[in-house]
């Protein structure tokens, strides 16, 4: 049996097992990787980076399943009706389990929100929304976005219909989770990124032409980078071809 269909089978049985699975493999599913505001970048590895973690920009078209990861920003959902009311899917599958730090979601969550599946409040707000709610799957399982894709790999085997993927994840996101379905989805699915932007705290939105200009936005993409490097190096995401010249070896202890 291949490693991609035991896990297969494992995040249909319990994600308890599959996350034991990985680390017997070496795989981590939630390393502790820190920011960085102040590596010096130079025009190239800023343009670099940017491909790498925000992914070129496309024109979205219309696919079989609009494929949502859990998260707490209200980006997800707003994002996920937008792509439904402008045709871009007829079906929305949500993921996404309780926050495993429930005391740091979005500002947005408050009181029992906080313990609520991600997947369950996003799909409420789809609903809140206008978007029908039998056109919405829903799997609470899943604590990381390996696990989602794995969620989305399974939900794909039983929907053989289903050949196209729009997947709506935060832009600065969209690279590494492209990445990560790209690795762990049959070679003949395509994937068409839906990035919606988020901002960090009450400053503007971290987007891929702004990010070198803040602290924080450079923190977050070589965080993010980071954790390409990382997750492809365990097996996790396809890796890139390359590391970034001058970047082929961040050490994590310095960010």
């Amino acid at each position: 049996m291949g490693w991609k269909r035991k896990y297969n089978d494992l995040i249909v049985k319990s994600p308890t097992l599959l996350r034991y699975y990985a680390s017997s493999k070496g795989i981590s599913m939630s390393p502790t990787i820190g920011h960085h505001s102040e590596l010096p970048l130079t025009t190239e590895q800023v343009l670099a980076l940017t491909r790498i973690v925000f992914l070129d920009p496309v024109d979205p078209v219309p696919c079989d399943l609009i494929f949502i990861f859990g998260g707490t920003h209200p980006g997800a959902w707003e994002a996920g009706a937008e792509a439904y009311f402008n045709g871009l899917g007829q079906q929305i599958f949500v993921v996404g389990g309780i926050p495993r730090n429930p005391k740091a979601p979005h500002v947005s969550w408050t009181g029992e929100d906080r313990f609520v599946p991600n997947c369950r409040r996003i799909a409420t707000n789809l609903i809140r929304l206008g978007v029908p709610e039998h056109v919405i799957s829903c799997d609470e399982r899943p604590l990381n976005s390996y696990e989602e894709a794995m969620c989305l790999r399974a939900f794909i085997g039983t929907h053989p219909e289903i050949v196209s993927v729009l997947f709506i994840s935060k832009g600065w996101g969209i690279g590494r989770q492209f990445r990560t379905l790209h690795h762990n989805l049959p070679g003949d699915i395509v994937l068409v990124p839906y990035p919606f932007e988020t901002n960090l705290g009450e400053g503007e939105a971290v987007t891929r032409e702004n990010w070198a200009d803040s602290p924080q936005g450079r923190a977050m993409v070589i965080a993010e980078y980071n954790r390409i490097l990382t997750y492809g190096k365990q097996g996790g995401l396809t890796p890139l071809a390359s590391p970034v010249v001058g970047l082929e070896d961040i050490r994590l202890s310095h960010l």
